[in-house]
């Protein structure tokens, strides 16, 4: 197995199923021959994702303190080592971001919602926007739902011109 190839998505909304813009990169990884780890939030709201996939496995998270060390824990131990971790901004790009950082792992975002600089008014909205900007800042690429989407988020995110956005 050791020519396995792994991958992981760190998505904090817990209906990620629901969502074609990770829905579809999850499925499209697994059917390529890619083991997938889904890194989410269960709630009692929303069931646990189902993919039924034998490659694809959901791993919850919570998003505490001790819980988020876990998870960042997870992801740098995780063995065979993970070579893409995917994940949409703010609190999963970030934390994420800083385990793909400690084990050499490529991130990637995948940019789902957007939040402006003018939306972060309270200090605590404008220290996750920066957090948002240095960790996408990091990416190898981004995903982008339009080429619309992708201009906006070049912009507000400081991304130069080479990095990739598809």
């Amino acid at each position: 197995m050791s020519g396995a190839r792994y991958a992981a998505f760190v998505v904090s909304h817990p209906y990620v199923d629901a969502l074609a813009c990770f829905r579809e990169p999850i499925r499209a990884l697994a059917d390529a021959g890619w083991h997938v780890d889904l890194y989410t939030t269960i709630s009692s709201l929303h069931g646990a994702p189902v993919f039924a996939h034998d490659r694809i496995r959901v791993v919850p998270i919570e998003m505490t303190p001790a819980g988020t060390l876990q998870m960042i824990s997870r992801l740098v131990t995780h063995r065979p080592r993970y070579r893409w971790l995917f994940a949409p901004p703010q609190w999963s790009l970030y934390y994420g971001g800083i385990a793909a950082r400690l084990a050499g792992i490529g991130l990637v975002c995948i940019s789902d919602e957007l939040t402006s600089e003018a939306e972060a008014r309270t200090p605590l909205e404008k220290q996750w926007k920066a957090r948002e900007r240095r960790a996408h800042q990091r990416c190898a690429f981004t995903i982008a739902l339009s080429d619309e989407r992708g201009a906006y988020i070049r912009e507000e995110n400081h991304l130069g011109p080479d990095h990739l956005i598809f």
